[in-house]
């Protein structure tokens, strides 16, 4: 391989390995937050779910993984990252206040709904436009706004 695949290979690999170290920082970061090793496990959990999504928003508009994919991918792990930080801290805050760890997590998810769905809405109507682009110029950051998009309907 040369040229532009070998470029292509060493671009991926480097979106990978930033991709790695966000997630390691971000797991870093929230020990120091939350003061524990185990709650920031719980956000951390929730990344890989949203792959799923992705895999499905790439099938479904017929594009490929490449680096513009990837870069939403990144979008999108920020994205799922922030509501589970919102909903994790919420429960934590509210459970420590005395109430039963089921009756917190309901209470968590019913309080901040309206806050992630802001954001995932506002994140859809920014990207729709960027996915659905027509003609060249578009057409090659299609798959960094695709992938983000329609796996941010399923988180």
């Amino acid at each position: 391989m040369g040229g532009d695949a070998k470029s292509q290979n060493e671009g991926i690999g480097n979106i990978f390995l930033a991709l790695g170290v966000a997630v390691l920082l971000m797991h870093l970061i929230l020990v120091m937050q939350f003061g524990s090793f185990v709650d920031p496990l719980a956000i951390m959990l929730s990344l890989p779910l949203s792959r799923i999504g992705v895999m499905r928003s790439l099938a479904l508009t017929g594009l490929t993984i490449d680096i513009t994919s990837l870069i939403g991918v990144i979008l999108l792990m920020g994205i799922v990252a922030k509501n589970a930080i919102l909903l994790i801290d919420f429960a934590k805050w509210s459970h420590e206040a005395g109430t039963p760890l089921r009756e917190a997590l309901i209470e968590a998810g019913a309080i901040r709904l309206r806050p992630i769905l802001m954001t995932t809405f506002a994140l859809i109507a920014g990207m729709i436009p960027v996915a659905l682009g027509r003609g060249e110029g578009p057409q090659f950051r299609r798959g960094g706004a695709a992938a983000p998009v329609l796996a941010a309907e399923d988180a």
